[in-house]
């Protein structure tokens, strides 16, 4: 029987505890497997119907600051390496730790290497803003060390590869591919837009509201739904403030899957202006309907919708563009085409986490 760790003591929200959560689910399909997983609370499973051969431990004071990161990563990582003797050590937090392991795996997914800080990130989130210039020195250390370096996307691989001289990038789809030629329309709903997105800087909420302050004055009747409210933290808060006045914007907080969901089921136009993904799971779920999609000009979203039929781009810097786009909707001119990007890549793909799993158990 193999063993197995997955450290993921770093990860609370978002698409990146998904990602984890996957990975646990995927153990099901292995029998000969023991599975031990770090944590950074138990609860974050509570719901979650654990397979009956992991073990989990949990790490709640991780996120107390950087120096107990790093502290877990090199001096107590080391020791659970050597207390349970792994022969997998799958990383899912970015940072390669030192481990004792036949096999080794880092799955990095923080883009902030990518993006060029701005003031605004500097005011509400300055921890973002520090690891835009420190992130790249943090992914190499010990980088050389892992068996394979996870990414999820080719334009990513391209960076690891060339920043950190490797040979062993593998690209892992965090969600499988949808053919939207086999999955069944939603009619949409009105002019709705759906931003289903945490309250980070780089995800670029002000060019959404600035187009539906524009939209206001013209008083067009599309509506925006936004899933933070004034409970969301300093910047949401401001976000939330400046903006008040906007009656066809409802900020409606934080939202359950089960709630999202609904909004996609409902009928909707998804709208993503995000400056910086690895991914952007909300492109492959409104996919997976056959919504209408609106995204960033930028590379990752054109290869997150890979081919597709029913999506349009816009500048996500120019507000005013996007508000024209959506009163050319609101008078029934056709603004959604196909798209048609495709991904001719020389590093291994994974399409879903089950095959990468299996890739990483393997001899």
């Amino acid at each position: 029987m193999k063993k197995i760790v997955f450290s993921g003591v770093n990860l609370v929200e978002g698409g990146t505890l998904e990602i984890f959560r996957k990975f646990v689910d995927s153990v099901k399909n292995f029998t000969d497997v023991e599975v031990i997983c770090l944590v950074h609370k138990k609860s974050l499973f509570k719901n979650f119907e654990l397979p009956d051969n992991i073990t989990i431990i949990e790490f709640p004071s991780i996120k107390q600051s950087w120096l107990a990161r790093l502290y877990f990563e090199f001096v107590t990582s080391h020791k659970i390496s050597l207390q349970f003797k792994p022969d997998v050590w799958v990383s899912l937090h970015d940072i390669t730790p030192r481990v004792e392991a036949r096999a080794k795996f880092v799955y990095c997914h923080n883009p902030s290497p990518f993006y060029k800080a701005k003031y605004l990130d500097f005011k509400y989130d300055k921890k973002f803003y520090i690891f835009t210039f420190l992130y790249k020195w943090l992914y190499r250390i010990n980088i050389k060390s892992n068996t394979g370096v996870v990414v999820q996307q080719q334009w990513i691989a391209d960076y690891f590869s060339k920043e950190f001289d490797l040979t062993n990038v593998l690209v892992s789809k965090p969600i499988s591919s949808v053919n939207s030629l086999q999955t069944s329309r939603v009619p949409q709903r009105g002019n709705v837009y759906f931003y289903p997105s945490l309250p980070r800087t780089f995800k670029n909420f002000e060019v959404l509201l600035d187009c539906f302050e524009i939209l206001h004055a013209k008083e067009n009747d599309s509506t925006l739904i936004l899933t933070i409210d004034s409970n969301s933290g300093e910047y949401a808060k401001s976000l939330c403030k400046k903006y008040s006045h906007l009656s066809n914007v409802e900020f409606r907080g934080r939202m359950t899957k089960k709630e999202v969901d609904l909004i996609y089921k409902s009928g909707c136009t998804l709208i993503f202006p995000s400056l910086l993904e690895t991914w952007g799971l909300p492109i492959s779920e409104a996919k997976a309907y056959g919504l209408p999609i609106i995204l960033s000009d930028l590379a990752y979203a054109h290869e997150t919708i890979g081919e597709y039929n029913n999506v349009k781009f816009f500048d996500p810097h120019n507000s005013y563009e996007l508000s024209e786009i959506l009163i050319d909707i609101s008078n029934e001119k056709p603004q959604f085409g196909t798209s048609f990007t495709s991904v001719n890549t020389d590093y291994p793909v994974f399409s879903n986490v089950d095959k990468l799993l299996t890739f990483m158990l393997s001899d």
